[in-house]
């Protein structure tokens, strides 16, 4: 995806989450995705989210934004764009989405390679929901559960 704008893509999924940091860090090192982007702010002030703009992201902390939260990340994984945002920017400050999240939604990424994507779910401990296999639809795929309840189908065209 080189030379290609991630932030203009025609279809990006934002998922509300409680915790970006966490978020990026299952996505990224459990699934493969790569970090876009990231703005992190103070949790909150009066009733508003802050965001100190673009800055790097520092998973071990002792950089500049180590005393501020996460509260936004762009990921891909090859064209397939994933954003997730703090469940405070949706729900509002001092507020909690309700249970259910992600119920009635399958986020389907195509990838070149589901057998690779499968076996780093696996060797992550993660919990297949539906096992891989040929479809008669004419895709080879597999269904998780995230962390936060939302359903992705990873999926490769059958060669």
């Amino acid at each position: 995806m080189t030379g290609v704008n991630l932030e203009f893509a025609p279809l990006a999924v934002e998922l509300f989450v409680p915790d970006v940091s966490e978020a990026v860090r299952f996505y990224t090192e459990k699934l493969g995705f790569r970090l876009v982007r990231s703005e992190h702010g103070q949790p909150t002030s009066g009733g508003q989210p802050l965001s100190s703009g673009h800055q790097a992201l520092s998973l071990t902390g002792g950089g500049p934004e180590s005393s501020h939260t996460m509260t936004f990340a762009l990921t891909a994984l090859g064209s397939a764009v994933f954003m997730f945002m703090s469940d405070a920017y949706y729900a509002g400050p001092r507020q909690h989405l309700a249970s259910g999240r992600g119920e009635g939604i399958d986020i389907r990424v195509m990838v070149d390679d589901v057998d690779a994507i499968h076996d780093r779910a696996v060797a992550a401990g993660m919990t297949i929901v539906h096992p891989i296999a040929d479809r008669n639809y004419g895709l080879r795929d597999f269904i998780i559960r995230d962390p936060w309840g939302f359903r992705l189908r990873f999926a490769s065209p059958l060669r």
